[in-house]
């Protein structure tokens, strides 16, 4: 699989979720708004009303972008591609091995040492955005909605919807300074290119990629290959102990019929997964093993003996 195209099937998916979006959002508008004008409301279907089609909604969405990803697999580990699709693009490198999924790129010139461009955030015009929130508050200092008429409740949330949506429509996305790539011309991610040095719309090259020339002395392969397995074991320590204090809380509740009970051991079950999180970092520091990348700079992922950015590792490889 070449990385232009899952570039442009990328861009295809994600165009489509945006459209999915925000027709699902102003759907929603006029289903509050329709819901309004009913004149009878029974508070059981009216619930069921309200909850409906957000939940359809989030289960559309869900099997829409499972069957975007199980399309595509890592060759190495098996498994379907995770959503950090952006990622994929620009590092070319699966984000649970860190192994490549693309064939090699071909040959092509030489990238600049650097790349001149300008940087900015995306962000909602606060005069649109403060406009519409300044309309809501005045609706709702003008009517009189009562607690008990629920047609002038559902009326007020589906104007409200319908109007904090309009800037979202029609002005999502707007950049005083896009940061643009100058291949493909789109909003490229900042942080992917100062990490890997491609676009995260495209996948090109665009500059040579400078890798940290003060690398720390790194554990050996050993050390850290008896680390990860240590952490292994205790975080299936940790789960199996979580799933038992959930039983022990189901079985005390449904029991007493008090739940209140859930609290305490929620909060052991919260203690457990904190306490072996802690211990694994606890570990991998103790040995010497850095926090971020010792080449990139990226956070590592403590699970993995691959940075998924740059490919390289965090430990001394054996002879």
């Amino acid at each position: 699989m070449r990385r232009s195209e899952f570039a442009e099937e990328v861009k295809r998916f994600r165009k489509q979720g945006r459209t999915l979006l925000l027709g699902a959002g102003w759907f929603y508008a006029a289903w509050l708004l329709g819901l309004a004008t009913s004149t009878s409301l029974n508070p059981a279907w009216l619930a069921v009303a309200l909850l409906a089609p957000p939940a359809v909604f989030l289960v559309l969405l869900t099997l829409f972008r499972r069957n975007f990803l199980r399309r595509y697999r890592c060759p190495r580990c098996g498994r379907a591609v995770p959503g950090r699709l952006r990622q994929i693009v620009a590092t070319g490198r699966c984000p649970r091995c860190g192994e490549m999924v693309f064939e090699p790129d071909a040959a092509s010139t030489t990238p600049p040492e650097e790349l001149n461009l300008h940087s900015g955030k995306r962000f909602l015009p606060p005069a649109c955005l403060g406009g519409a929130i300044v309309l809501i508050l005045f609706l709702g200092s003008v009517w009189n909605l009562e607690t008990d008429d629920a047609s002038n409740v559902l009326f007020f949330a589906g104007v409200a919807l319908a109007v904090l949506l309009a800037p979202l429509t029609f002005l999502r996305g707007f950049h005083p300074f896009p940061l643009r790539c100058p291949h493909c011309g789109g909003e490229m991610s900042l942080t992917l290119l100062r990490h890997t040095a491609r676009c995260s719309e495209c996948g090109r090259q665009l500059c040579a990629f400078h890798r940290n020339p003060h690398v720390p002395e790194l554990p050996p392969e050993s050390h850290y290959l008896a680390v990860l397995r240590r952490n292994r074991q205790t975080r299936i320590w940790a789960a199996a102990w979580f799933a038992a204090v959930a039983a022990a809380a189901l079985t005390t509740t449904l029991c007493f019929r008090k739940p209140f009970l859930l609290f305490p051991f929620a909060l052991t079950g919260i203690l457990i997964l904190s306490t072996a999180s802690s211990r694994n970092g606890r570990r991998l520091r103790a040995i010497g093993v850095p926090a971020r990348c010792s080449f990139c700079g990226t956070p590592l992922r403590r699970t993995q003996t691959r940075c998924v950015f740059c490919g390289e590792r965090p430990f001394r490889e054996g002879k």
